[in-house]
């Protein structure tokens, strides 16, 4: 029988992960921020969100490659995820748990497990108009890449919406399938999002964020300078200027959201991978 990941086990082997991301810029000098609501757990409780279970990171497009580039090579005990990988279907990586993996109506690949997500951090116009072209023109190229793999685009939360998009979608599934595949529209994709990096512009962000219209874009200055916040006990990386970039992203940050958006949004079931005997 299955034995199932806990909530207490799979928050402490993130923590493990982020430990190892944390070892591995530290040895290489590559600064790195946590991201969205673990940057916010860290100001507001010092740790996770109460109801929530995941960790982001992110770091500007320059120091994005050079740790992809050393996971890569020495991912430690864990498995490395992007693109490069059949079947995946992101445009970020993914530090994930060698020892679980996950049972649920989405079509991720057989390798993953509990993971941490790694954001790239690229230049948005500055230009509202320009700039709401550019993410129009982003997410577009987003769909069709994942929309070229049928089973990966129709894995959904529940079984419902999964075969509503199967049946809505298919006739698109088909021609995009024909036309090329996921790997080669992400890698179209990867090149597109860094569109902007060597202009002048005023604003950053990860380009594929659904905020990306509205609150996903942040003046580039506060991924300038770093310090460490606590988190669960331990010390990880943020940008200094927290302040600027939580009220961008949630308004009045130190407010308690009502219960009923304190809501876990993460539909994965995750299991521990049996023992190969040796």
């Amino acid at each position: 029988m299955r034995k199932q990941v806990s909530s207490t086990e799979q928050k402490n082997i993130m923590l493990e992960i982020l430990d190892y991301i944390d070892k591995v810029c530290s040895k290489y000098d590559i600064p790195y921020s946590l991201s969205g609501g673990t940057l916010l757990g860290a100001v507001r409780h010092k740790g996770f969100i109460p109801w929530d279970d995941d960790i982001d990171i992110m770091l500007t497009r320059n120091n994005y490659d050079k740790l992809i580039c050393q996971l890569e090579k020495e991912p430690g005990d864990y498995t490395f995820l992007n693109f490069s990988v059949p079947g995946y279907k992101y445009v970020f990586a993914k530090l994930c748990s060698s020892v679980t993996y996950q049972r649920s109506p989405s079509s991720e690949i057989a390798s993953l497990g509990i993971f941490i997500d790694i954001f790239p951090i690229d230049s948005l116009p500055t230009q509202s108009v320009e700039r709401e072209k550019f993410v129009k023109e982003v997410n577009q190229l987003q769909r069709d890449a994942t929309m070229a793999d049928f089973h990966t685009y129709a894995g959904s939360d529940t079984y419902l919406k999964k075969l509503i998009k199967t049946f809505l979608y298919f006739p698109k599934f088909y021609r995009l399938s024909r036309e090329q595949s996921m790997k080669k529209g992400l890698e179209e994709l990867n090149l597109k999002i860094q569109k902007y990096n060597d202009a002048d512009t005023k604003y950053v962000g990860f380009v594929c964020s659904r905020y990306a219209l509205t609150k996903e874009k942040f003046p580039r200055e506060i991924f300038e300078e770093y310090r460490y916040y606590e988190f669960e006990g331990r010390q990880y990386q943020g940008i200094k200027d927290a302040d600027v970039y939580l009220k961008q992203l949630y308004g009045d940050y130190m407010q308690m959201p009502p219960k009923n958006k304190q809501v876990n949004h993460d539909f994965y079931r995750w299991y521990w991978r049996e023992k190969v005997e040796e």
